[in-house]
């Protein structure tokens, strides 16, 4: 599979994730997936270290998938405001994200001892 046929697509928050569930009221909450090659790694730590440590470079001067969840809440009407603002840069980022993790190539699944 190569990187450029690898699309971050919007989902809806996984269900089973704690993060779904963090808040009594959310103020922002987006989640983009990504389709992983069969030899791609699933441990959870190591694709989100992967992530952020492949940032597209503007900014670092986020069938398997990979899902990439945001969950924000607000305490005021100040930070309400901030989102409202931020929210379409944060998307645009946490794609980004995902774009340039996928051309650098996801780290490989560990050996298993069968």
């Amino acid at each position: 599979m190569s990187a450029e046929q690898q699309h971050p697509t919007p989902v809806s928050l996984p269900a089973e994730s704690a993060i779904a569930t963090a808040y009594a009221s959310i103020n922002l909450a987006d989640a983009f997936s990504i389709e992983l090659p069969k030899e791609a790694s699933t441990d959870p730590e190591v694709m989100a270290r992967f992530i952020f440590a492949h940032q597209a470079p503007w900014i670092s001067r986020a069938k398997r998938h990979l899902t990439l969840s945001t969950v924000v809440h607000c305490n005021n009407f100040l930070g309400r405001l901030y989102i409202f603002f931020i929210a379409p840069f944060h998307r645009l980022v946490v794609k980004s994200s995902l774009r340039s993790a996928a051309r650098a190539g996801w780290p490989l699944r560990a050996p298993t001892n069968s």
